[in-house]
């Protein structure tokens, strides 16, 4: 098994900040890091309790909900490569987390958040039927008592997981999450569930339904910097035009993704604009 040394500094720098002032790992120059805290071996008859095992998975969830909210927030801002290093390493701890969240009922809120924040690392893993089962098994808890935010990043993320295959399930997690945003006041994110809405709507022929979707997202999007959500909401528009035969309308907005895509250095998002280009031409 590799670690990748970027992950692991930041691993130990977060768990010298979880101690303190007590120092229990030390760096060893040119070689990594040793483990040097006092500690003593347990008698064979002797074990941790379960409040002590208890402390620690809540310790240890917490760490790792605070770490895939930070994840969430960061995939506008770093590159897609570097966002799924980073989290990559860390879906057994997202498992650990939610199994503890998981064992209690009054710990739900904290489940949903965790799977709200994690659903997109699982979507980029390609964990969709896991992530799928996630979502099904709290789905009904997320009622009025949970937090706007918290049930809006669920549904929508619960929705993306379901959005290529089924769109009668994405679509009313995907309008829930919408409504909440609303609510909230949450333009941008609000845009980002709209466009995954305008994908299905084209999938589905609903042309006109999509076009008025698409380009309210659009718009939106363009007030804010958002890059990435606007690169998916305006490829989205171009496949959307070609489909209408507005030859004319896809390439202006296939030629506006190809822009977007390589000023964020995406070569993934680059290479399918240009597919999309290439069919454009040819048919």
């Amino acid at each position: 098994m590799t670690v990748d040394e970027g992950n692991l500094r930041f691993q130990v720098t977060c768990l010298r900040k979880a101690f303190g002032k007590e120092q229990i790992i030390s760096t060893v120059k040119g070689r990594g890091y040793c483990f040097v805290a006092p500690f003593s071996r347990a008698s064979d008859g002797d074990s941790a309790t379960a409040g002590e095992e208890d402390v620690a998975r809540a310790a240890h969830a917490r760490h790792y909900g605070g770490f895939f909210d930070r994840l969430y927030d960061d995939f506008e801002t770093m590159s897609r490569s570097e966002w799924t290093r980073v989290g990559r390493p860390e879906i057994d701890n997202f498992r650990a987390a939610l199994s503890w969240a998981l064992d209690r009922p009054e710990r739900r809120e904290f489940a949903i958040s965790l799977v709200g924040a994690g659903g997109r690392l699982m979507l980029k893993l390609g964990l969709i039927g896991e992530g799928r089962r996630y979502g099904e098994q709290l789905l009904d808890a997320v009622g009025p008592d949970v937090p706007l935010d918290i049930a809006a990043r669920f549904l929508r993320q619960s929705g993306a997981l379901w959005v290529t295959s089924d769109y009668a399930l994405a679509l009313p997690l995907l309008a829930r999450s919408v409504s909440l945003y609303r609510q909230l006041g949450d333009r941008r994110s609000h845009a980002g569930v709209m466009t995954m809405i305008g994908y299905i709507e084209t999938a589905k022929g609903e042309y006109e339904a999509a076009r008025n979707t698409l380009e309210e997202a659009w718009q939106i999007l363009e007030q804010f910097d958002a890059k990435k959500e606007l690169y998916s909401t305006t490829l989205n528009l171009g496949i959307l035009c070609s489909r209408m035969d507005r030859m004319e309308e896809a390439r202006t907005y296939f030629a506006k993704a190809l822009e977007i895509a390589r000023a964020i250095e995406d070569h993934d998002s680059e290479s399918l604009t240009l597919l999309n280009l290439a069919d454009l031409e040819c048919g």
